[in-house]
């Protein structure tokens, strides 16, 4: 993820982190037979999940 997506994430609400891990979850599931997509889908989500922590 790119630094100003992050920043971007970081001006959003629980909630539309919430769905925005929803959707990376679904094109991870999506893209499960494609593992780079994957692996880099994961840190995403794995990401994510630290701005909600610091939140």
């Amino acid at each position: 993820m790119k630094k100003k997506e992050l920043f971007n994430l970081r001006q959003k609400t629980a909630k539309e982190l919430f769905d925005e891990i929803d959707k990376k979850r679904m094109s991870l599931i999506k893209e499960r037979k494609n593992l780079k997509k994957a692996r880099g889908l994961a840190k995403d989500i794995a990401q994510i999940a630290t701005i909600i922590k610091e939140k």
